[in-house]
């Protein structure tokens, strides 16, 4: 079995048509090879309101794709074009869907009293709800760090976690006067396969998810060859989003909730520095 079992679509012209007759995502060669023999003519993909049963087709190259039915999550979703939907495959043609818009900020479902019980309201305000504490905790949290006189650093090396995870201090080239880019110790990418990964999805102190594209590329260091990941497309946006500076450090932690998950999913610790 492959190592990886998640995939993103971004959406082109032609991901549907306007009387949504040939509204057709081909699903990528390599992934389809990876499940051949799971045989299903209908998948089921789950997002975060509900769970869409679909129907599957196949191309003579054996690439598959979603047909009927997909038209329908295109609508719920408000997809447009530039829109992306990462996808992680469970096993016998099931998978979780998480939506984005082409800024890559998670997409809001467009709310409708037809497809929203006030089960889902009550849902949607717990999860507001959760969000808050999250985000107040944080603020009480950089507070008490001002107030202590520690170092952005030293409160981050004390910070408790759970998980694999590792510190960086933010820099010009990881903002917009540089390249815009993050690169990821060596050895922790190695370690936890993050070399292999294409993308990975970061947490904020308000839940809020950013997928980030990851590059990995060689490199030669002290005659050897090594491979150095970085966080590429999708990094900025964090960065303006979160208001990082020069001199702030960040605590990037792996969610262990979700290790039985392809998609890796990153809760980031920001510490700032006070000027």
């Amino acid at each position: 079995m492959a190592e990886s079992r998640r995939f993103f679509r971004v959406m082109m012209p032609g991901f549907r048509s306007k009387l949504y007759v040939s509204c057709k995502q081909p699903l990528p060669v390599a992934f389809c090879r990876q499940i051949k023999g799971e045989g299903s003519d209908r998948a089921v993909v789950k997002s975060s309101d509900r769970e869409w049963h679909i129907k599957v087709g196949k191309c003579c190259d054996g690439s598959l794709y979603f047909e009927e039915g997909w038209e329908d999550f295109v609508k719920h979703h408000g997809l447009n074009l530039g829109d992306f939907v990462v996808f992680e495959y469970n096993g016998d043609l099931v998978f979780d869907a998480i939506v984005f818009d082409s800024s890559a900020c998670e997409k809001e479902i467009p709310v409708s009293i037809n497809l929203f019980s006030e089960k889902m309201k009550n849902k949607n305000k717990n999860k507001k709800k959760k969000k808050k504490i999250l985000s107040d905790e944080g603020k009480r949290h950089h507070k008490r760090e001002h107030l202590d006189g520690k170092s952005p650093l030293e409160d981050a090396k004390s910070y408790p976690t759970n998980g694999p995870h590792f510190i960086t201090t933010i820099n010009a080239s990881n903002g917009p006067d540089g390249i815009s880019y993050l690169h990821i110790p060596v050895e922790f990418a190695k370690s936890q396969k993050l070399d292999r990964a294409s993308i990975v999805i970061l947490r904020d102190s308000s839940g809020k998810l950013w997928p980030v594209k990851l590059c990995t590329s060689d490199f030669k260091f002290r005659g050897k060859m090594l491979k150095r990941t970085a966080m590429r497309k999708g990094w900025l946006h964090f960065y303006v989003a979160n208001k990082l500076k020069k001199g702030d450090v960040c605590l990037f932690e792996l969610d262990l909730t979700r290790k039985k998950s392809y998609t890796l999913v990153m809760d980031v610790h920001i510490f700032p520095l006070v000027l």
